[in-house]
């Protein structure tokens, strides 16, 4: 693939030049240590600031003249605008080059395509002593040079909200809390069930309300939403039809580990569900689990595990998920390279017309970020063992590796794409479970020329089919290359 080359080629002229990182720095002199302390804390780094949920960043310690920042543009992260309300800007452009072989596996529309993508976010935050804020946010996708047909859906949009709410704050009961009430971003987690989807080009979002709750060492959000569809042309309107209502309590257990604890549901009506069967109804369908996670070390390691209950036009849900993943960093070497496992279980049915629904809903989730960078693979009737490592290269460089198995939890059941859809299914089972190989390869670069608000990401995936690809499929492998640059102040 020419574009791959062109991409193996650029990585291996970056890769060169890249400043490595030096383990023979000299110590702080004793004298200094309470100084450079002090002056730490008068710094605001712009890397440590940004936030994927934009609304989630607090620039107001500019509101001392002594706090100091490496953000190029400091005089439009804090405004005093006078009678106690303030202001602060930002945004992101970003911009990706995107080339991809047989996506569909099937050699079928859509398969090869080489497009770009460009997305640009602003956002304003206007507060009100520590009372009131009015966020909003706008985000502008376009999609060029694609060939026709082949886009996805959440590929382009015109200038819309992204987000868009009011919040207020206050105390109850020795906590302090807000009540926000509008469009907005949803995050938790380690976005295995709920992200924004930062990945694509038009990102993800729900409106209604959130109510949340935070003592010394724990948080509870409680919130009531309707997904936000996108629709291309026109501005996006709430799926009134689509309930999705949680309750998320995190407890940082000590600045090592946390543990998250959930309550989701997800209620669909007016009859658009089919089961099995073939029979419409509507679907209640409820999720709870836990995800506890923590370092001791070198060693990291995180587990989380869900159970689906409720009803699925008519059919009972019985599905469930569960994930572990462990890793230890080698902080002496070199490169303090990590070495790492995950291994991602969810469950599959194995009789769509038995009256049971035994397929995980993966509801709304990073699918990108866990079961390879193609998205061939989602959440849902998928064992998949991941090995992996990642190297910092230079101070502003990072290199990552991962070799991922999937197999079907059940042959009788569908292969899901990280958007949700079955892609391939062989409801006799004789195609066997194995799916495929993939390997990802990533890079992370944030140049001197444009540090700390610019940054490169440089990426190759390759999908290797195994017999239940190759019987349903056209038996060829399926690529990914892509190089993007963001822009984020």
């Amino acid at each position: 693939m020419l574009f791959a080359a062109r991409v193996t080629a650029l990585l291996a002229c970056l890769a060169a030049p890249l400043r490595a990182t030096s383990d023979e720095s000299p110590p702080a002199a004793p004298s200094d240590a309470a100084s450079h302390a002090e002056a730490d804390d008068k710094v605001l780094k712009t890397r440590e600031m940004l936030k994927n949920l934009r609304f989630m960043e607090d620039w107001s310690a500019l509101a001392d003249p002594e706090t100091r920042t490496d953000h190029w543009f400091p005089s439009i992260k804090y405004i005093e605008l006078g009678d106690d309300w303030t202001a602060s800007f930002g945004g992101q452009l970003r911009v990706r080059l995107h080339s991809e072989e047989n996506r569909a596996l099937t050699g079928a529309i859509p398969g090869d395509n080489d497009f770009k993508l460009v997305r640009t976010r602003l956002h304003g935050d206007f507060r009100y002593r520590d009372d009131l804020r009015i966020f909003l946010e706008v985000l502008s996708a376009n999609i060029h040079g694609n060939s026709p047909n082949k886009p996805l859906g959440f590929d382009k949009q015109r200038v819309d909200l992204e987000n868009a709410f009011i919040e207020v704050f206050g105390e109850l009961l020795d906590s302090k809390t807000s009540f926000r009430f509008g469009r907005g971003d949803l995050q938790y987690g380690k976005q295995r069930l709920i992200s924004p989807l930062d990945w694509v080009n038009t990102r993800r979002q729900f409106e209604g309300v959130l109510f949340q709750m935070k003592a010394e060492s724990v948080t509870t959000d409680i919130f009531l939403t309707h997904p936000v569809p996108v629709n291309a042309r026109n501005a996006d309107s709430a799926n009134a039809s689509l309930d999705f209502n949680g309750v998320y309590t995190t407890w940082q257990i000590d600045p090592q580990h946390l543990l998250d604890v959930y309550g989701l549901s997800l209620n669909e009506h007016d009859s658009v569900i089919t089961n099995g069967a073939g029979m419409l109804g509507d679907r209640e369908l409820y999720t709870a689990g836990f995800r506890y996670a923590g370092k001791s070390g070198g060693i990291d390691y995180e587990v989380e595990a869900a159970s689906q209950f409720g009803n699925h036009a008519g059919d009972d849900i019985r599905a469930y998920m569960w994930m572990a993943r462990a890793g230890h960093t080698f902080g002496d070497l070199h490169g303090s390279p990590r070495i790492g496992i995950d291994i991602d279980v969810a469950s599959g049915d194995s009789d769509p017309t038995d009256g049971v629904m035994q397929t995980f809903n993966h509801l709304f989730p990073l699918g990108h970020g866990y079961l390879g960078y193609l998205d061939l693979v989602g959440r849902q009737n998928i064992v998949a063992v991941m090995p992996n490592v990642t190297i910092k290269l230079a101070d502003n460089a990072t290199f990552r590796a991962a070799y991922s198995s999937f197999r079907l939890n059940n042959r009788h059941d569908a292969l899901y794409s990280a958007g949700g859809g079955a892609t391939l299914a062989d409801p006799s089972g004789s195609s066997g479970n194995k799916v495929g190989r993939e390997i990802d390869l990533t890079l992370t670069w944030v140049p001197a020329w444009s540090a700390p608000h610019g940054q490169f990401l440089f990426g190759w995936s390759q999908f290797m089919p195994d017999r239940f690809v190759k019987t349903l499929g056209d038996g060829k492998r399926a690529e990914l290359a892509y190089v993007q640059y963001s822009f984020t102040f």
